[in-house]
């Protein structure tokens, strides 16, 4: 794990938070994957990790799961098939801090880990969106371990990537159908961005929007309100019959200490928003169990090879990619000290056996590296909502 010191200073925040962007990445194999899609120029290449019609498309891939009982008992799960026609809307997926290149910015090289980061955190949506997800050029995991040789023009080196790859898709794929945009930490910074400098004072292109779900971002809103501060269009969902807003929160399970690196405005600021630091702030917290604001009970799914990675350790008797575990936690947005987080409780019954989720990576990043996988089944529970709320 890496030692990070607080920041402080645009510079040094800026890089603080791409180094925590690395603690998403997968421990999977580097060897390469499938090779890549490309289009668009020379000067601006476009490469598709995911995209309906491709031969091998990780967005696509088995979801059957089994579900582990709070005794220990098991049971296959199928999910809902996806429609028979095409999905009404579309998804735009953009991973985490994964690569393993030896350079600031990666290349668009498809690797093992990118196709593995698509798999756990896109391919679950596949069934309620078509799925889109481009390469781009993100700062590495081995520049975030040498901090100082990032620049924000590396930065913008991984958001003009982002930014072709998204132009392509509106020009040849969008065809008018609505987007939910999908991000975590690095990923959820570009896809702020994107909603930043497209969406928010662009009516037209609001109107294509049906949600975004951008999680350990720090999205920052006026203290007691859903929208202001980063977006001044864009809200906090409220409802699940909203629509043109976001899903925004990090999650721990204690309260974050004093220098946590998420859920705090004066802690890993997207640089690529133009934030309103008037007035009180705080982080914008949705819970996706209940965003009217109570309690829920999340739905985890997990990819089976990814349980050791994740701190759980291999369960016995599992034969599927996923495993859940339902009816083991619950969530609920909390403020407290300074800070706004989801808060991830145990419901222990009697007979529980079940590992329980840890901190794998301290208590400066609290349950970060499953902010997506925690409550994977809600987010896809509500996204298949707001596609039939969705009018265009």
């Amino acid at each position: 794990m890496l030692a990070l010191g607080r920041s402080t200073g645009g510079r040094s925040r800026f890089i603080g938070a791409i180094v925590v962007a690395a603690i998403a990445a997968s421990t999977a194999s580097c060897s390469a994957g499938s090779a890549p899609t490309q289009t668009g120029t020379a000067t601006a290449p476009v490469v598709w990790l995911c995209r309906p019609g491709l031969a091998d498309n990780p967005c696509q891939k088995d979801l059957t799961a089994t579900a582990v009982g709070e005794d220990g008992s098991t049971s296959a799960q199928t999910p809902a098939p996806a429609p028979a026609t095409r999905p009404a809307i579309d998804c735009f997926y953009i991973y985490p801090t994964v690569s393993q290149q030896q350079t600031v910015n990666s290349d668009l090289q498809i690797e093992a880990k990118e196709t593995l980061a698509a798999r756990a955190q896109a391919s679950p949506f596949s069934p309620v969106c078509d799925v889109y997800a481009p390469m781009y050029r993100s700062l590495t995991s081995m520049a975030v371990g040498n901090y100082g040789s990032i620049t924000k023009a590396n930065g913008e080196i991984a958001y003009a990537s982002i930014k072709a790859a998204f132009d392509e898709y509106l020009a040849k794929y969008n065809q008018g159908r609505g987007i939910v945009f999908i991000g975590h930490s690095q990923g959820a910074w570009m896809v702020e961005a994107l909603l930043k400098r497209e969406f928010d004072d662009n009516a037209t292109m609001r109107r294509l929007l049906v949600s975004a779900i951008a999680v350990g971002g720090n999205v920052a809103v006026p203290t007691g309100k859903v929208v202001g501060a980063d977006f001044g269009q864009i809200p906090g969902c409220t409802s699940e019959g909203q629509v043109g807003c976001i899903v925004a929160y990090s999650s721990f399970n204690r309260a974050p200490s004093s220098d946590a690196y998420f859920g705090r405005v004066d802690q890993r600021v997207n640089p690529f928003i133009d934030r309103d630091s008037s007035g009180d702030l705080q982080i914008l917290c949705t819970n996706p169990a209940d965003l009217g604001g109570g309690s829920g009970v999340l739905e985890p799914h997990i990819l089976t090879e990814e349980l050791s990675f994740q701190g759980i350790g291999q369960q016995t008797g599992i034969a599927t990619p996923w495993v859940t575990f339902p009816q083991e936690y619950s969530g609920h947005c909390t403020s407290a000290g300074g800070a706004t987080w989801l808060q991830i409780d145990l419901i222990k019954g009697e007979n529980e056996t079940r590992p329980v989720i840890p901190q794998i990576n301290g208590p400066h990043y609290g349950m970060h590296n499953v902010d997506i996988a925690i409550a994977l089944g809600n987010l896809v529970g509500l996204v298949g909502k707001q596609a039939a709320n969705y009018k265009g």
